[in-house]
């Protein structure tokens, strides 16, 4: 049946009222009430309190004389401060005055001498680099005394105000290291004048070229007690008595290079009385005696020994070192000319720990001894074979099987092409020296 159109309007009006109806109903329901909360709290001062009327039963039921009322106690709210928000850098300018940035920009993009120039260039670059200690690490303060006594006698009574400027650097800069070049006696006592800073703060100390003797050596390391690591090179004016008597019980380090005094007895005082982490000797009259003092109980912290240029020890060194150092992780015999190749097999199969090996200068070494090596010390990662000249191709055939070895050095050696085959492939390599080697040059680029 078809609608008109009146009754579609009929109808259509219907629906409309229908609508219209259901949505008075739903304005007509009001919310259901909530309660109030039992512990609602009300906020005075800052300050969260309970109302009057409302309290916690502090016993049970169970026993009604025990039934109490107690007030809670009132809870104070602590406002967070609001987060600092960075600054924002806008121009260049304000850039290169950031400590932050500056900080960053100096110890990633300067080295060694470069350092020098940072603090001159203004004054906010200066007290960055002066408030950064590890800034200075790398870097020694030389104090040169033999030009230093020169420019006093040319320009007059500069040299304690010049001293004085200098020490005064060296503790604004942090600096725990301190080296002495040519001096004196005179330039140890001004040490304990004009820099008494250095008694906690220096650690490292080192003396070359100086005419020192033994009581200034004594009183110049008596007054830094906080002394760790000495260095004397070519101090040609002090006695083996002196320096036993000068070094400190708590040395760690200890360099003795080119001092024509030194033999058996510093060493033996040395592998008796100190408890060395490194020491390292380059002395032309210590002999197989003087190795046998160090043991196991009293050089337990010794990890590096370096012998170089000790041209009376033999391959009985040797066996004084597999027996009293057997954790040792580096050695040096470079220079120790009656090395032969029965010290270096008996040396591999003892000290199997090693990571560090330098042999060079070695006239007596053959490739009998890369042998051994190779097959002995399985933890190997450098070795030096400088000026061996009896090593061949073969030897270093030897070497190349070596899966450990990241450094590997063997200039002015008779090898030549051949051995340019084997190293290629040591894929673990990451320095080599070839130099004075009969190798051809498009060897080294194609390896062919």
């Amino acid at each position: 049946m078809s609608l008109t159109a009146s009754g579609m309007i009929d109808r259509a009006s219907a629906e409309i009222s229908k609508c219209i109806m259901r949505i008075k109903r739903k304005d007509n329901k009001k919310p259901p009430e909530v309660p109030p909360k039992p512990n609602s709290e009300v906020l005075r001062n800052g300050v969260a309190v309970l109302p009057h009327r409302h309290a916690t039963i502090a016993a049970t039921t169970s026993n009604p004389l025990n039934n109490t009322l107690t007030p809670l106690t009132p809870r104070k709210f602590t406002k967070k401060p609001p987060p600092k928000s960075k600054q924002i850098l806008t121009s260049s300018d304000q850039l290169w005055k950031d400590d932050t940035f500056l900080k960053y920009f100096f110890l990633n993009y300067f080295q060694g001498n470069e350092k020098l120039i940072l603090p001159s260039i203004c004054r906010k670059w200066k007290e960055v680099s002066y408030n950064c200690p590890e800034f200075w690490k790398d870097l020694i303060p030389v104090l040169k005394c033999k030009e230093l006594r020169r420019t006093v006698r040319v320009d007059g009574g500069l040299g304690a105000g010049i001293r004085r400027r200098f020490y005064g650097g060296v503790v604004k800069r942090g600096f725990t290291s301190l080296k002495l070049d040519s001096a004196t006696d005179e330039d140890s006592e001004d040490v304990l004048i004009h820099f008494s800073q250095g008694t906690q703060l220096i650690q490292t100390l080192k003396l070359y070229s100086s005419s020192i003797t033994d009581k200034g050596l004594y009183n110049l390391i008596d007054h830094l007690t906080s002394l760790k690591e000495l260095e004397l090179s070519s101090c040609n004016e002090l006695s083996e008595d002196g320096i036993v008597q000068a070094l400190p019980k708590k040395l760690e380090k200890l360099v003795i290079y080119d001092c024509i005094h030194v033999a058996d007895i510093v060493v033996s005082f040395v592998a008796k009385s100190l408890n060395l982490v490194e020491f390292s000797l380059q002395a032309y009259h210590v002999t197989d005696t003087a190795l046998m003092s160090f043991n196991q109980k009293s050089s337990s912290n010794l990890t590096t020994l370096k012998l170089d240029s000790c041209w009376e020890l033999t391959n009985q060194t040797v066996l004084h070192i597999v027996s009293g150092l057997p954790t040792l992780r580096r050695l040096s015999l470079s220079g120790c000319s009656k090395m032969t190749d029965e010290g270096i097999e008996i040396l591999a199969e003892n000290l199997t720990h090693l990571r560090t090996l330098d042999l060079s200068w070695g006239p007596r070494i053959t490739d009998a001894s890369l042998e051994c090596i190779a097959c002995d010390l399985m933890c190997l990662e450098e070795l030096i074979l400088d000026r061996c000249t009896l090593i061949t191709d073969l030897g270093v055939g030897y070497v190349a099987t070596m899966s450990t070895l990241r450094k590997l050095s063997l200039r002015w050696c008779s090898i030549r092409d051949a051995s340019v085959h084997h190293i290629v492939g040591m894929r673990k390599l990451q320095y080599l020296s070839l130099a004075g080697a009969f190798v051809r040059s498009f060897c080294l680029s194609t390896g062919n």
